[in-house]
C-alpha cells in the first residue's frame, strides 16, 4: 500500500527512521518526497541536537540548513557523474571547497572533521571500506540530488540530459515532489524535451494517425486514454512486423509497448457500446478463445507452431483493444470479416505455415480497417528508439504528476490535451 515507506524498510536504519516518522503523526506521508524529507529531518536535526549537547564546536558551527546543502551537493554532483562510491580525500575536498565558497559557513570547521561527524552523527554518509565512502542508501542520495536540483532549479539541464535515463527516474519523481508550485514549471520542460523526440517523421505521422483516430468529444483525460490504447494496439502489430526485417529494432519496439501498456494503466474510456461494435469484440474474443485451445493441445505440431500462434493471439488482442479505442467506424463490416477469418482460422492440428498466414490475414485486417499504411509501422533501428523514447517520456510525465505534491488542476488538463500528439502549448491538440 506505500511502496516509499517499503523501501525505507530495507535497512535497521531506515526502518527505525520510519519508526520514528510514524510515531509523530501517527501516519505515513503518501508523497514519497515529503515521506523522505522527514526522513532526513530527524536523521539531522533530532540525532544532532544529542551530539550538540557535547558541545563540540562542530555541532555549534554546522547547523541542519548548511548540512542539507553540503549533502545535497555532493550527491548531485556524484550522481551526476554515475558515481555511487568516491575516496575520503574526493569527499574531504569537495566538504572543503563547499565551506570555502559558503559566506556563513564557521571559518574554524575543517572538511575531515565534517566528514566524520556526518558519518558519526547520522549514518548519511559511510564508509563501507578502507578509504572508500558512499551514501548510505542510494534513494537518499537520489532524494538529496533532487533537493539540489530543485533548490537550484536545474529543471531545463536535467530534461534536456536525463529524461529517458532509467538511472534519474527516481530523481525526476523526487523533484516532482519537491518543486512545490512551481511543479508545472517541470512539466512543461519535461513536454518540451518529449516533443523533440516527436519530430521524427514517421513518429509524427504515427501520432497524427491516434489523434485522428480518437473521440475529440471525451474529456481530455480521456482523450488521452483513447490515443494511449490506440499505441498499445498498434505497437504488437509493429512489432509483428519489424521482427522480420530488422531485428535490432524489436527491443526498442518491445520497450515503448511497455511504456504504452503502463500509459494506458487504470484509463478507461467511457463511450457507448453499440451493437455492431460489441460484436466485433464478441468475435474477437471467440478467436482469443480458439488460440487458447490451440496453444493448450498436446500435439507435436503446436510444439512446432508456439511463436506463430502467440503472434496470431497478440495480433488479435491488438484488434480489440483498437475497438475499444477508437471513434465510430463501419464495425458491422469489421465483424463481417472478423467473422470470416474466424471461420477459417487454423486449428490445433495446423501446421505452422497456416497459423503465420492467418497472422499476416489478421494484420492486414488491422491496417485496413483502422487506415494505415504498413510502412509507418515499419521501423528503422533510430526510429524504434524515438518511439520508445517518446513513450517513456510521457509516462514519465504522467509518473511526475502523480508524485507532486500539488498540481494545477488548469495546468495539467492544459498538459495532458496535448500528451501523445507531439504539439508544444498553443499548437493545437484535439483528435477527432
Amino acid at each position: 500500500e506505500n511502496a516509499s515507506a517499503k523501501e525505507l524498510a530495507q535497512t535497521p536504519l531506515l526502518l527505525t527512521i520510519l519508526c520514528l516518522v510514524y510515531d509523530r503523526s501517527q501516519s505515513l506521508p503518501p508523497v514519497r518526497s515529503t515521506l523522505y524529507g522527514k526522513a532526513l529531518d530527524i536523521l539531522l536535526e533530532n540525532w544532532a541536537a544529542e551530539k550538540r549537547l557535547e558541545q563540540d564546536p562542530i555541532y555549534q558551527g554546522f547547523h541542519t540548513d548548511l548540512e542539507k546543502s553540503l549533502l545535497s551537493e555532493i550527491a548531485y554532483q556524484s550522481f551526476e557523474a554515475d558515481q555511487l562510491f568516491f575516496s575520503e580525500q574526493e569527499i574531504t575536498e569537495q566538504v572543503a571547497e563547499f565551506l570555502t565558497n559558503t559566506l556563513d559557513a564557521p571559518k574554524y570547521l575543517d572538511g575531515a572533521a565534517v566528514l566524520k561527524a556526518i558519518e558519526v552523527q547520522q549514518g548519511i554518509l559511510v564508509e563501507r571500506a578502507t578509504n572508500a565512502y558512499s551514501f548510505s542508501h542510494l534513494t537518499l542520495q537520489e532524494y538529496l540530488a533532487a533537493q539540489y536540483i530543485s533548490s537550484q532549479w536545474l529543471i531545463e539541464e536535467i530534461a534536456n540530459k536525463y529524461l529517458t535515463d532509467e538511472r534519474w527516474r527516481e530523481v525526476f519523481l523526487f523533484v516532482a515532489g519537491l518543486a512545490g508550485t512551481r511543479n508545472h514549471k517541470l512539466l512543461l520542460a519535461m513536454e518540451q524535451q518529449t516533443n523533440d523526440y516527436a519530430k521524427e517523421p514517421k513518429l509524427k505521422n504515427l501520432l497524427e494517425w491516434a489523434m485522428n483516430l480518437s473521440d475529440s468529444s471525451l474529456p481530455s483525460n480521456q482523450i488521452l486514454a483513447s490515443r494511449a490504447w490506440l499505441f498499445y494496439s498498434v505497437i504488437p502489430i509493429a512489432i509483428a512486423r519489424t521482427s522480420n526485417i530488422v531485428s535490432a529494432s524489436v527491443s526498442a519496439i518491445t520497450r515503448a509497448n511497455v511504456s504504452a501498456r503502463a500509459i494506458v494503466n487504470k484509463r478507461y474510456i467511457n463511450r457507448a457500446s453499440t451493437r455492431d461494435i460489441a460484436s466485433a469484440i464478441d468475435i474477437v474474443s471467440a478467436i482469443d478463445n480458439a488460440i487458447d485451445r490451440a496453444s493448450n493441445s498436446d500435439s507435436a505440431i503446436y510444439r512446432d507452431s508456439d511463436s506463430a500462434i502467440d503472434r496470431v493471439r497478440a495480433i488479435d488482442r491488438a484488434i480489440a483493444r483498437a475497438i475499444y479505442s477508437t471513434i465510430d467506424k463501419d464495425y458491422k463490416a469489421l465483424s463481417k470479416k472478423l467473422e470470416y477469418l474466424k471461420e477459417h482460422m487454423p486449428t490445433d492440428e495446423s501446421i505452422s505455415s497456416e497459423w503465420w498466414r492467418f497472422a499476416d490475414q489478421l494484420i492486414e485486417t488491422y491496417l485496413t480497417f483502422f487506415q494505415l499504411d504498413k510502412e509507418l509501422i515499419t521501423f528503422s533501428r533510430e526510429e524504434a528508439e524515438a518511439l520508445e523514447k517518446y513513450l517513456t517520456a510521457t509516462k514519465l510525465i504522467i509518473d511526475c504528476k502523480n508524485a507532486a505534491v500539488r498540481v494545477s488542476r488548469k495546468e495539467w488538463e492544459a498538459i495532458e490535451s496535448r500528451l501523445l500528439t507531439g504539439k508544444g502549448p498553443g499548437e493545437g491538440s484535439q483528435g477527432g
